[in-house]
């Protein structure tokens, strides 16, 4: 039996955050498009299972956008 990966909403964010900055994500739209990339991506790979309610943390992660953009003003 193997063992699951999994990640915390709070680790999605912060590489959401790492990634954004590094791509200059700078509007909502753009945001709310790599949270779904970056879910999808560790979706893809097993490191999310559907029992972690994926579809709750991407609503919450979109919802943390304000939050995104003062760590951008701060250069992450």
């Amino acid at each position: 039996m193997t063992e699951n990966l999994a990640m915390s909403v709070q680790e999605l964010f912060e590489e959401i955050v790492d990634q954004g900055i590094a791509e200059g994500i700078h509007s909502k739209e753009a945001y709310d498009m790599l949270v779904d990339e970056v879910m999808e991506a560790h979706e893809a790979v097993a490191e999310l299972h559907d029992d972690q309610n994926i579809d709750g943390w991407a609503d919450d992660l979109k919802a943390r956008y304000a939050e995104y953009e003062i760590r951008l003003e701060e250069g992450g």
